[in-house]
């Protein structure tokens, strides 16, 4: 509180309006030190030319995110362009592995031979499974990083809102991001995950089983999505009202100064005006700040899933474009294999919408 009664006092020896707001942006941007956001970035995602601590200056200058259409697209090619190769591989691989299946199965019934089809089928479904199983240990690496990454953008944002006495903000963001870290993270790494490579698992042995594997498999996908869509209502539900009470907690304490400085003899009338901009710049400052927080966690999460999601779409084609081949069980571990891969899809959607609600409604965003 001392800070903004400093910013206060020096606003007032302002003659213009403009003056004001300018000082206290400035002021309020000298106390967000983002340095270990910056080197975070760069040494985590070189390739993506983001500077933290430039971003915000730019935002706070600018008044708006200081990206443009081009801005965004190039930084979409750069992320996406070395993960084409694999996706174009991959798809050619299941095909390839469809059209086999249905020559030999064409020999098989001109020779008569005793080719049991579900060894064709496991071996498809394993050769699926193979490709994909690196996205769900990458999925488990991913989330440790964007742990580690939130913990590490945490103390740039407590000492922002504790040098102006934003407690009840720093108390949500600090709780929602323990929450996120210690519980959500860890709850999608030691259970969701699981789930989603038994399914995995038990979709690609479905060839054995005579298909009683294959609803096991479907089971374990149905408990995951549970799990997950529960907790992330439930975490939502409970963020969003913990943040809204202490986005407007803080405001009440500033008007509260502000009734304060408005009863102050001769200077009152100044002393409230200068307070309503002294307020609403850090208001603006702090809103950046989370503007920030979430292009942080977005570019650490875009690449992964940009991965997943060509993963997703090349099971989901090879899985139409084995239809004609007659070969449906080779076409029914695809689609299983598609589902779990909506699924672990799912899962990076869902911790983003989670971080997004810690900076996004604790630092008021929607304030801007």
């Amino acid at each position: 509180m001392m800070r903004a009664v400093s910013l206060l006092v020096r606003s007032v020896l302002y003659q213009s309006d403009a003056g004001e707001a300018e000082d206290v942006i400035t002021s309020a941007l000298s106390l967000a030190d983002l340095s270990a956001w910056d080197q975070w970035v760069a040494e985590h995602l070189p390739m993506a030319s983001f500077v933290p601590s430039d971003f915000l200056s730019q935002m706070a200058s600018a008044g708006s995110i200081p990206w443009t259409e081009q801005d965004i697209h190039g930084l979409i090619a750069r992320l996406l362009m070395p993960e084409l190769p694999a996706f174009g591989r991959n798809l050619l691989l299941y095909i390839g592995f469809g059209v086999t299946a249905s020559i030999l199965y064409a020999i098989n019934n001109d020779r008569n031979h005793a080719l049991p089809e579900g060894v064709l089928h496991m071996l498809g479904g394993c050769l699926v499974l193979t490709t994909t199983l690196p996205l769900l240990t990458d999925t488990a690496a991913m989330l440790r990083t964007v742990s580690q990454t939130a913990q590490i953008m945490l103390p740039g944002i407590l000492s922002f809102l504790a040098a102006f006495d934003f407690s009840s903000s720093g108390a949500a963001v600090s709780e929602g991001i323990s929450t996120v870290c210690g519980g959500v993270i860890s709850a999608a790494t030691g259970i969701i995950l699981p789930l989603t490579l038994m399914g995995g698992v038990l979709y690609a042995m479905d060839g054995f089983g005579h298909d009683r594997l294959y609803p096991l498999g479907n089971a374990c996908l149905r408990i995951g999505r549970w799990l997950l869509r529960g907790g992330t209502g439930l975490y939502l539900a409970v963020q969003g009202i913990k943040s809204a009470v202490a986005v407007h907690g803080d405001s009440l304490l500033y008007r509260s100064a502000k009734l304060a400085a408005g009863g102050l003899p001769y200077i009152g009338g100044l002393a409230s005006g200068s307070f309503d901009t002294v307020l609403y710049g850090m208001l603006y400052i702090r809103s950046l700040l989370g503007v920030t927080g979430v292009c942080v966690v977005s570019i650490f999460m875009l690449r992964p899933a940009l991965r997943i999601l060509l993963s997703f779409l090349s099971v989901r084609i090879a899985s139409i474009c084995v239809l004609p081949l007659g070969i449906d069980g080779y076409g029914r571990i695809l689609n299983g294999m598609g589902e779990m891969l909506r699924l672990v899809l799912s899962l990076h959607i869902t911790v983003w919408i989670m971080l997004f609600a810690v900076f996004g409604l604790a630092l008021g965003i929607w304030q801007m």
